[in-house]
């Protein structure tokens, strides 16, 4: 069996900006495989869900790493979401090491649903006075996860099944 490169890749425009706008956060809840649709990773259809918005999120940092090892290929997502000046950290407290699913908007404006099949764990909450008056000063949220696939996208979260 030949493997080769069949195409190349020519230098784009840079004009995509980075970071997260918008978090939407709900609690995990197992589904079979075949509610949740999906074509193309593009998310068609979800069981109808009522998710969380949170626009408050700063730095916030997504990550996505494939990895193919003895057990199959598969992504790593992890994602850390700061909060500035949080003064009700006992909120948060609750989401500790429980499962959920969150849907990113990107500063593009895409949609990516993370922790589709299997969810992702809350595995820390940090909170930070910040060592000057620039420094940062809130609370760092980290969860992580995998999945056989990507993150998928959203084209539209009502159409989708989801409910602000």
């Amino acid at each position: 069996m030949s493997c080769a490169i069949s195409i190349g890749l020519s230098k784009v425009c840079k004009d995509s900006k980075g970071g997260i706008s918008k978090v939407y956060l709900f609690p995990y809840v197992k589904y079979n495989r075949s509610s949740i649709q999906v074509n193309n990773l593009v998310l068609s259809n979800f069981p109808a869900t009522q998710i969380f918005e949170f626009s408050a999120v700063l730095n916030s940092n997504f990550e996505q790493k494939m990895t193919d090892d003895d057990g199959g290929k598969y992504y790593t997502q992890s994602i850390s979401l700061q909060f500035q000046g949080i003064k009700d950290k006992f909120l948060f407290e609750k989401l500790l090491k429980k499962d959920y699913r969150l849907i990113i908007k990107d500063n593009n404006g895409n949609l990516r649903l993370l922790g589709a099949y299997n969810g992702l764990e809350c595995e820390s909450l940090d909170v930070d006075a910040g060592s000057s008056k620039n420094s940062f000063s809130g609370l760092t949220v980290s969860f992580n996860g995998k999945e056989r696939n990507e993150a998928l996208f959203v084209k539209d979260l009502e159409d989708a099944g989801f409910t602000i």
